[in-house]
């Protein structure tokens, strides 16, 4: 099975800048591959990333010779990201205009999801166990060097690759590994338990855990930081106004409140995974066969009435911890 560690990075300042170049040839090459695609296709050709990949590689040591000094795996990887964003593309245009999932691939904009790939055998991680003080890990990133993680790797297994992402102005590497599926049983076998996701509260189960309780409760965490994120957004909006008139730049202040808002976004999201994690644990612990109604999440998200409280509730995170968990404990998931 395929599993997923995500780390947070402590790099120095220069590394934090190494980071965020190699970030942005990403995005470059990713941007400078979809106008390229347009352009064949636009002249009768047939486009394809292992061609554009090819053409990058040719093009950039003339043309862009400052995507050198990253590694070349940011600008590799976001050819082949555009191209299996074309191929969903296509894939969904066959089916029914309310099944389609991929729409057409746009230009990256500079801070949106800035991250950027490396593949198995251009990275080494590496971790210990201090006697005083938390444990710590290092990734070598190609062209940078060791950069410290916050943790070492937890996941065994064969590595076969890493993202590493920037969020609200932090570091963080993603790294993914084939680990064995030994066939495990699970210790409580032939239970079963049914799961009715809600609103008010996370989830309701049908048998008691362990605890004796039946019901978890949703902590509801984007609801109490709504006033904050209101007043945030407002002075934003507010200064964005301000500043299109006068067709001025982005003051630091206007940048600084910006970066406020998106860590109040990650904590809220933190707030609300970690719920998440722990609710479904405990019952994949708990039950080998979780029975989960089938939610039209898409559709429920679209009724404004119930859009904050679906988003906030993260049902379709919690469906996909639930088919995680029990898989790798031996247990299985019915809708």
């Amino acid at each position: 099975m395929i599993l997923a560690h995500k780390i947070a990075l402590d790099p120095t300042v220069e590394q934090a800048i190494h980071l965020a170049r190699a970030a942005g040839t990403a995005r470059f090459a990713y941007n400078w591959a979809l106008a390229e695609w347009r352009r064949q296709r636009d002249a009768g050709e047939r486009p394809s990333a292992a061609k554009l990949k090819t053409r990058w590689n040719e093009v950039r040591r003339k043309d862009f010779p400052w995507t050198l000094d990253v590694t070349k795996c940011a600008g590799g990887q976001a050819i082949r990201n555009l191209g299996t964003a074309f191929g969903n593309f296509f894939r969904d245009l066959k089916k029914p205009k309310g099944q389609r999932k991929a729409g057409r691939p746009k230009f990256k904009k500079k801070g949106r999801h800035d991250s950027f790939a490396l593949w198995n055998d251009q990275f080494e991680v590496r971790g210990r166990f201090e006697r005083f003080g938390p444990p710590r890990g290092e990734i070598r990133v190609p062209s940078l060097g060791w950069v410290r993680m916050r943790e070492p790797l937890r996941v065994g297994g064969r590595i076969l690759g890493a993202t590493v992402s920037r969020e609200a102005g932090r570091w963080f590497v993603s790294i993914q590994c084939e680990a064995p599926d030994n066939g495990l049983a699970h210790p409580n076998s032939g239970s079963v338990v049914g799961v009715d996701l809600g609103i008010s509260a996370l989830m309701t189960l049908s048998r008691p855990l362990p605890d004796g309780r039946t019901r978890i409760e949703n902590p509801k965490p984007l609801r109490k930081a709504m006033r904050r994120v209101k007043k945030l957004s407002r002075r934003i909006s507010r200064q964005e106004e301000m500043r299109k008139k006068r067709a001025a730049k982005a003051s630091r202040r206007m940048r600084s409140r910006r970066l406020k808002l998106a860590r109040l976004h990650v904590r809220v999201t933190n707030i609300r995974r970690d719920a998440v994690h722990k609710a479904t644990t405990r019952v994949a612990n708990a039950f080998e066969t979780i029975v989960l109604e089938d939610l039209n999440v898409a559709g429920m998200v679209k009724n404004h009435a119930l859009a904050g409280s679906v988003s906030d509730a993260a049902f379709g995170e919690v469906r996909r911890q639930f088919e995680h968990k029990a898989r790798t404990r031996g247990g299985h998931v019915r809708v």
